[in-house]
């Protein structure tokens, strides 16, 4: 077919992993029954021993299952940059019509750290929360989505809303990496998660992975999860 002048054809996609690991591939299975609902948010913790770069996960869970049970998967839930980086905190009190929040110094290397991976950084799509993290860790009534400007140290509202949160300055900052905010869960089918973005998402020992279920089910359910990584 002849190209329009002026138009661009996509030739080839790939993905661009510059730091592949020396390490074996690998699989681990997980299950998790899950609270009895209606209305129901339950969590499940993994985490591994030693670094592994992430490649993939997939699920299954019964055909009998509420069609509108939703699954989020966080990596690193609520970290507070601190424990990263002692001192980091917000710079400068944030009122509720902000729909910027700007970091400190600490803050923003530990932030910049926390969301590099062979080089290229994740900008958009960052959850925070400031000052402390509710006794519910499911409850996500103060979780903010935010785009990150490291050039400014700010984390700034996607569409230029108030965030809605109040802090003082030097206030604690929590992040939270997801890959699956509350995708519906297809009952009676084998669904992959994560392959199109995680390619070497490299997780240091311990890293904590979060799966949390809104089960929308009268009785408990259950859930089977594989996670596949390349660890040496």
């Amino acid at each position: 077919m002849a190209e329009t002048p002026g138009t661009e054809f996509t030739r080839s996609v790939h993905v661009d992993q510059r730091d592949k690991s020396a390490g074996f591939r690998s699989r681990c299975g997980f299950f998790k029954s899950f609270d009895a609902g209606p209305d129901t948010k339950s969590l499940y913790d993994i985490s591994f021993p030693y670094a592994v770069d992430l490649m993939q996960g997939d699920y299954w869970i019964p055909s009998t299952v509420n069609p509108k049970n939703r699954l989020w998967v966080e990596v690193a839930p609520n970290t507070n940059l601190d424990l990263l980086v002692s001192g980091a905190a917000c710079d400068g009190a944030v009122a509720s019509g902000d729909s910027e929040v700007v970091l400190n110094a600490q803050a923003k290397g530990a932030l910049d750290a926390m969301l590099t991976n062979n080089g290229d950084m994740q900008t958009e799509e960052v959850y925070f929360r400031l000052t402390s993290v509710p006794g519910d860790e499911t409850d996500f009534t103060n979780l903010r989505k935010a785009r990150w400007d490291s050039a400014n140290s700010k984390l700034v509202s996607p569409d230029g809303s108030a965030f809605g949160l109040t802090a003082s300055d030097a206030d604690d900052i929590f992040i939270t990496v997801r890959w699956e905010d509350g995708s519906y869960l297809a009952p009676g089918e084998f669904v992959r998660m994560g392959d199109e973005t995680l390619g070497s998402s490299q997780l240091p020992a311990n890293t904590k992975i979060r799966f949390i279920m809104l089960n929308e089910d009268g009785s408990a359910v259950d859930v089977g999860f594989n996670l596949t990584y390349l660890h040496n």
